[in-house]
């Protein structure tokens, strides 16, 4: 978990080199053959800690759980006889999974980065974007056990202090015991877990989250995870697209609107389907009610057994397409385009 040159020439090399400064002499006095010099005092803590280790990353700590914690996450612990502190010195060098372009959350003009599971340097990302003094990075801890890291982002003069106050409370009052994603964060800090429509918003853009965060949002990010969450999500949010924002607004409108027509034929389609075949049949124009009839006449099941069997053959088929081997997903998807293509011709 450390970078081995880090501690070669930062740490143990200051150490086994005799510096000049501590052995300033003064003009020594020989007495009966025996030459006595005096050495300029110094505080040893302070000389450790301003002038010895050359890290531009070295804390103090006098207590052993920070020490153990420190040392698990990738630090070095000095201990120095004599000194009842400890120095804590960043040596990480664990490997890290670089930056590349987002797979879920594509765009034709914006930015070309998503976040990666390293949280120092998705902070670095949003630091880029938001070159602002306002720009407030806290950090945080979650789990009695993990301990992971997570950073609270917001703009201190835009965002909401009780929201950010807020936010601050959840995270901080968790009681439980680990944590290695985000999506277990959202889970735990949302207002009501049993409501299944999303209240935080979860996305791997950099550009996107800095957005969020200049209009007055509350950005966390979990070290370990390639999504941040978005705090408070509002109903336009989940109908917006990232590559809106590079759009002249009538286009980027429209674009919102027709969303807003899917979700709701999505929604109410399926139960629209079965009221009026099953119960509302003059609604139908009569050559399209003898053509479900007709397609109708083979099938053994109800029409909301078989919508039902639908639904659930999609699902089962979305699930087969993400979870098994890549080989074999993208195979189970074009069988069930041509199955599907079949039955209607």
């Amino acid at each position: 978990m450390i970078d081995s040159e880090s501690i070669n020439n930062f740490v143990l090399r200051p150490l086994m080199s005799k510096d000049n400064m501590v052995s300033k002499q003064v003009p020594s006095v020989i007495t009966n053959n025996i030459t006595v010099r005096r050495v300029k005092k110094f505080n040893l803590e302070d000389y450790i800690y301003n002038s010895l280790v050359p890290q531009n990353s070295i804390k103090k700590v006098n207590n052993f759980d920070d020490a153990f914690s420190s040392v698990n996450m990738g630090d070095c612990a000095l201990f120095i006889d004599t000194l009842s502190i400890a120095f804590i010195i960043d040596v990480k060098g664990f490997e890290s999974r670089s930056i590349s372009e987002p797979k879920n959350e594509v765009v034709v003009r914006g930015s070309q980065e998503s976040f990666v599971e390293k949280l120092r340097t998705n902070t670095s990302m949003i630091r880029r974007l938001i070159s602002n003094e306002n720009l407030i990075i806290e950090s945080a801890s979650v789990g009695k056990v993990s301990k992971t890291k997570v950073a609270i982002c917001y703009i201190k003069n835009i965002a909401n202090n009780d929201l950010v106050a807020e936010v601050k409370y959840r995270i901080n009052n968790l009681n439980i015991d680990n944590i290695i994603s985000s999506g277990q964060l959202e889970q735990l800090i949302q207002d009501n877990s049993l409501l299944t429509f999303p209240q935080i918003i979860a996305t791997e853009r950099p550009d996107k989250a800095a957005n969020h965060i200049l209009e007055g949002r509350v950005v966390v990010i979990v070290d370990g995870t390639p999504y941040c969450l978005i705090m408070p999500g509002i109903f336009i949010d989940f109908l917006s697209s990232p590559e809106d924002v590079n759009l002249k607004f009538q286009y980027a409108n429209l674009l919102k609107v027709i969303r807003f027509f899917a979700f709701i034929i999505t929604l109410f389609l399926p139960g629209i389907y079965v009221a009026v075949s099953n119960y509302h049949t003059e609604l139908l124009p009569t050559e399209l009610l003898f053509t479900i009839a007709a397609a109708r006449n083979t099938v053994p099941f109800p029409v909301i057994f078989e919508i039902l069997l639908m639904e659930f053959s999609f699902e089962l088929i979305r699930e087969a397409g993400l979870r098994v081997p890549t080989p074999v997903g993208p195979t189970i998807r074009d069988c069930r385009c041509l199955n599907t293509s079949g039955k209607h011709q």
